[in-house]
């Protein structure tokens, strides 16, 4: 049945792939190829200057979210998560890093928008 899924999936991410161009002005369907794809990049995260054990807020749009990471370090804590919200505890870590979602499609694409700098 998984295995059905998987091929599936990857039959209707290469159609919708194949007319990505025509889905020019098409919001809803390139909101459907988004999901598909986990390309959804995070929008913010707040703070976005913190120490290692803060909670922080990150928004974007998420689907089936798995964990969040801190650069290459996973969250030590994740709290409440929606479609649009996820509450998470900063991992040990230092410097400036992306912060990305995992989630069942993928793992979110990395923008200026998702930088996080810990304070020590």
């Amino acid at each position: 049945m998984i295995e059905n899924y998987k091929c599936l999936r990857r039959i209707v991410i290469a159609a919708i792939a194949i007319s990505t161009p025509l889905l020019s002005g098409c919001g809803a369907a390139q909101d459907v190829f988004n999901d598909l794809q986990g390309t959804y990049p995070v929008s913010s995260v707040e703070p976005n200057k913190a120490t290692a054990g803060s909670w922080v807020h990150v928004k974007g749009q998420f689907y089936q979210v798995h964990t969040v990471y801190f650069g290459g370090t996973e969250t030590t804590s994740l709290g409440t998560v929606d479609k649009s919200d996820i509450y998470c505890q900063v991992p040990p870590g230092s410097g400036t890093v992306d912060v990305t979602v995992e989630m069942d499609a993928g793992r979110s694409e990395k923008r200026s928008s998702d930088h996080f700098t810990y304070l020590q």
